[in-house]
This record gives structure tokens, sequence and C-alpha cells, in this order.
């Protein structure tokens, strides 16, 4: 208990002294240069980061951007493993003049289009019940 007491009052009398201050441009400069090695780190350690998060970036956008350019062409439609020939693609509409053609082919779009008018209302149909 004498200790503590004893303790106490150094705390005490420490507290109550002023500090005296020697050389304070030299220990401001210290100060000052610990902190420029401390946040110049942190502050390049983030910046090394930040590139190498964009290096990575960059290179997975110019992968895509290669991947769609080189990217091989649509094959042709194939029959039997074989590529088609457009006169084997076309023999429906032999005789046929362009302007039947562009009719026929017409034809099967609305009917595709009533088709699938068909089914969504069919599907709507079914999902209300």
């Amino acid at each position: 208990m004498e200790n503590d007491k004893r303790y106490n009052e150094a705390v005490a009398k420490i507290r109550a002294l002023e500090p005296v201050l020697e050389n304070a441009d030299t220990l401001t400069a210290g100060i000052m240069a610990r902190i420029g090695e401390l946040s110049g780190d942190n502050g390049r350690h983030r910046l090394l980061a930040a590139g190498r998060v964009s290096a990575a970036a960059a290179a997975v956008m110019l992968a895509l951007l290669a991947g769609e350019i080189f990217r091989p062409a649509q094959t042709p439609p194939t029959t039997g493993g074989k590529r088609a020939d457009i006169r084997e693609l076309l023999q429906g509409y032999e005789g046929m003049q362009t302007d039947e053609i562009v009719g026929s082919i017409a034809e099967r779009r609305k009917k595709s289009e009533e088709r699938r008018d068909a089914l969504r209302l069919r599907s709507e149909i079914i999902h209300n019940k």
C-alpha cells in the first residue's frame, strides 16, 4: 500500500512537470520523416496492388477481345456430316420466282409467329390456374 502511495505521488509529480524541449527542429524533422516513411510504404503498396488488379483486368479484357476477333466464323449448315451445297438447301424452291420464294418464307414466318403466340397463350393459361 505504501508502494502504491509512492507510485501515485511520483506519477503526479511527473504529470505536473512541464516538458523541456531541446532541439525542437530536430525532433520535428524526425517525426515528419517517420510519418513519411510509414505512409509512403502503405501508399506504395496500395498503388502496386491497384496496378496489379488493373493489369489483370486489362489482360482479361484483351483475351476476351482477341477471342471475339479471332473466333472462327460459324460453320455452314451440314447434312449428314458433310457440308451442305447451296443447291441442296434450295431444292424445295426450284422453279419458283424470287417473289414466290419471299412469299413462301413470309408465310412460314407468319405460321411460326402464330405457333409461338399460341404456345405463349397456353403457357399463360397454365400458369394462371
